[in-house]
């Protein structure tokens, strides 16, 4: 079984940013009330040396009020994430005093944080195995279209995604809102036609 999949099922559920999901903490996630709470990002960015540019991985809180949000967590998710931190203590007990406990939620087998790149380059092995051509961002994509198909409020996919304003949300989703839009237009039509209809067939009054 694939070691980091609950993060993929968490990318997929909640639509959180890859930096997101590699900065989280045990501690921001309360499973009694079914939610987690973004708080950090995890990115690798240049530091400059003396004599030369490098690049190092840098934990950051989240860039505005908007991002630190209360995500909530499907059942599927936290049944996940319930065996993944099994899984994890197994692995502490195993590297024994060699361990790094930084309370990552995903994080190598030694504790440390994961590299975003080697973390693309797993999605990547797994994307090409399965025959997709979809980046990581697409799973991000993919949680807010189902939601708008379903017809959840854009305000809530909005505190849900971290977008600044709502004005965000609805301007990259706007192909998904011209199909509903579309959809809704073919509901009236059933709704209304039948009774329309009938009406001018027994000559009542409209």
């Amino acid at each position: 079984m694939e070691r980091l999949k609950p993060a993929f099922v968490l990318a997929l559920t909640t639509g959180l940013r890859l930096g997101e999901i590699l900065a989280l903490k045990w501690s921001d996630i309360d499973f009694e009330k079914k939610i987690l709470t973004v708080k950090r990002t995890i990115l690798r960015a240049r530091t400059y040396g003396s004599t030369e540019t490098t690049t190092s991985l840098i934990v950051n809180e989240v860039k505005t009020p908007n991002s630190i949000r209360i995500v909530p967590l499907a059942e599927i998710t936290l049944e996940e994430l319930k065996k993944h931190k099994e899984a994890q203590e197994k692995e502490k007990e195993q590297a024994g005093a060699g361990y790094i406990d930084n309370d990552y939620v995903f994080c190598t087998a030694v504790g440390t944080p994961i590299d975003p790149r080697n973390f693309q380059r797993t999605f990547y092995r797994i994307i090409k195995k399965a025959e997709l051509d979809i980046n990581f961002h697409a799973l991000r994509h993919t949680f807010a279209t189902r939601l708008l198909e379903s017809n959840e409020q854009p305000k809530v996919i909005q505190e849900i995604l971290g977008h600044k304003d709502i004005s965000t949300t609805l301007n990259i989703y706007s192909h998904v809102l011209t199909e509903m839009k579309e959809s809704v237009a073919k509901k009236i039509d059933s709704l209304f036609k039948s009774f329309l209809y009938s009406k001018e067939d027994t000559g009542s009054p409209g």
